[in-house]
């Protein structure tokens, strides 16, 4: 039902907060105590006086169909119906359409999917609607900080932050495009604009496409032909500018069908001719990546370059790097896998189905890649805690203070554990993956072998523990006479609960329970290693520095 037209429609913030603080995963059972299968019984003045001063959903979603229009008049003109009711069999729509539902509406038609959607997918479209504001997103978040019932709150209040920055973030690009129309530097702006053209948000995008109109084709000619025309923007990316030309293309096309449609357009010729211009530029971005094949930019230009659906780049391509030679490349394991995984999730859409089973096969060749070096991994762990445990355990039990102390074995044991802490990092490394060029698979790469590394960890707990003890008691051996050895335990214990208490936050552990009790091995394990590094290069330090003492009182005055 349409807003009563004597009455103002509130702001749609104050909206929001309305609904968000009567409605929002109220509890149906706290909502009212009255037997609503008597409800109807009631004589017609009660039922209107319910209507109006008792508006709780599950009452008003009966009385909004009552016989009598007097009744029915009053429960639709609440609150509740107006915001929620009318429009519940929303609800009922598939994914998909409600999606496609959610992009065009204003946030009249949106409330009862923020009240009453569990569906993640389409709460984030909902909360990305663009006549949904920062305010409400607060609210909505302030709310479910302070309300914090459940998994399914928690991942909606995560949902909410996340949207909350994506918007901030949109704000502040949408305001750089605005003000880079307005700038004296003609090229500078339309660098600014045409960067935005490749954002991943697509209301950015839009944005800097429809500011684009407001650039002349001699500026988008003048751009194209500089040697360098993103200078500081993005330093040496020719698969950026590339994909900016392919924007230009199309964006050159529509204004070409648009000024071919008309009998006698002044544009015509200058459309026509940026549109060759683009061509050309792109033609010789390809020469200048052919020149050095060693550079993954370069690749990445050249891979994209065979999806273009122009035949004469395709042409040219070819000439340079054949398709087949191109898979041949990155499926060896010396090629980096980063850039071998975005080259064949580009060459996935390939037109030509043969290059598509080409691909296909050359994820297989990745994962065997993957796998092997995980069995590498796993080989070195048991490597390297064959020689700790069995050299490195007998060498503690015969250390003494009174007898030659092999510092050097010592160190030769502290750079395995060091080389085996290292390891998950290590296996990124020889990847390709790099932490100063990060890409989005990065993070999940680390994590899948850190998974591995634990895992190896876990079936070496107890012998880790026993070796951790072996340390820390030929600590106390090894303390000068005039020493107290309980103020070193003391303190010992006091730096094992600080290690023990970083590496849970940095597991994001949350149990309280003490890691010796805790029936999680692989974490266990992770943490005594971490303890065993410590010490043992404590120790070291303090071996080396007693050495070097002795050492000095030898030496003549």
């Amino acid at each position: 039902m349409t807003q009563s037209p004597h009455r103002k429609a509130p702001h749609p913030n104050h909206l929001f907060e309305k609904v968000i603080k009567n409605y929002f995963r109220v509890s149906p059972e706290k909502q009212h105590k009255l037997d609503t299968a008597a409800l109807l019984e009631k004589p017609r003045k009660i039922r209107h006086n319910i209507a109006r001063f008792y508006p709780y959903p599950k009452i008003i979603d009966i009385l909004a169909f009552d016989d009598d229009p007097w009744v029915r008049e009053a429960a639709r003109q609440t609150l509740y119906w107006e915001a929620l009711g009318q429009y519940k069999q929303l609800l009922e729509m598939p994914r998909g359409d409600k999606i496609k539902f959610i992009e065009r509406e204003t946030i009249a038609t949106l409330l009862v999917f923020f009240v009453y959607e569990t569906d993640l997918e389409v709460l984030s479209h909902t909360l990305q609607n663009p006549n949904v504001s920062l305010h409400m997103l607060n609210t909505l978040r302030h709310y479910l900080e302070n309300r914090s019932r459940g998994l399914f709150d928690h991942k909606y209040l995560e949902l909410v932050k996340r949207i909350v920055e994506l918007k901030k973030e949109r704000i502040l690009k949408v305001s750089e495009i605005l003000h880079a129309v307005t700038m004296n530097n003609r090229q500078a702006g339309l660098a600014t604009v045409l960067k935005f053209l490749l954002d991943e948000d697509i209301l950015v995008e839009k944005s800097a496409l429809g500011k684009l109109k407001q650039f002349s084709l001699e500026d988008l000619l003048r751009f194209i032909e500089t040697e360098d025309p993103f200078g500081n923007y993005v330093k040496e990316s020719r698969l950026f500018f590339w994909m900016v030309l392919e924007k230009l293309t199309r964006y050159v096309q529509q204004r070409l069908k648009i000024v071919l449609s008309q009998k006698s357009s002044p544009l015509r010729g200058a459309v026509q001719r940026l549109a060759v211009q683009i061509r050309k530029r792109m033609a010789m971005l390809l020469d200048v990546c052919s020149e050095d094949l060693s550079n993954s930019n370069n690749l990445l230009t050249l891979a994209r370059a065979h999806l273009s659906t122009d035949p004469h780049l395709v042409k040219r391509v070819a000439q340079i790097l054949p398709i087949e030679d191109l898979l041949d490349l990155v499926v060896d394991d010396s090629f980096p896998k980063p850039v071998s995984i975005t080259i064949l999730s580009m060459l996935a859409r390939h037109p030509q189905r043969n290059v598509r089973i080409q691909v296909a096969n050359g994820f297989v060749e990745q994962a065997k890649r993957t796998q092997r070096a995980f069995k590498e991994m796993e080989a070195n762990i048991n490597a390297y805690f064959d020689i700790i445990f069995n050299f490195g355990q007998n060498l503690f039990e015969e250390l003494s203070p009174h007898k030659h102390i092999p510092i050097k074995d010592l160190e030769y044991v502290y750079e395995l554990i060091s080389q085996i802490q290292a390891l998950p990092q290590t296996y990124l490394d020889t990847q390709g993956y790099s932490r100063e060029n990060p890409c989005t698979r990065l993070e999940q790469e680390y994590q899948k072998a850190h998974l591995l590394w634990r895992t190896a960890l876990g079936q070496y707990l107890g012998r880790l523990r026993n070796f951790s003890e072996t340390i820390q008691k030929k600590w106390v051996e090894f303390l000068p006479v005039q020493g107290d050895p309980s103020d070193f335990i003391e303190e010992r214990n006091r730096v094992v609960d600080s290690l023990r208490k970083r590496y849970k936050k940095s597991a994001s552990c949350s149990l309280t329970i003490a890691c010796r009790q805790c029936l999680k091995r692989t974490c266990s394990a992770e943490s005594l290693l971490g303890e065993i590094e410590f010490f043992l290069g404590e120790f070291l330090e303090y071996l080396q520095e007693a050495e070097h003492l002795a050492e000095s009182k030898k030496m003549p005055a």
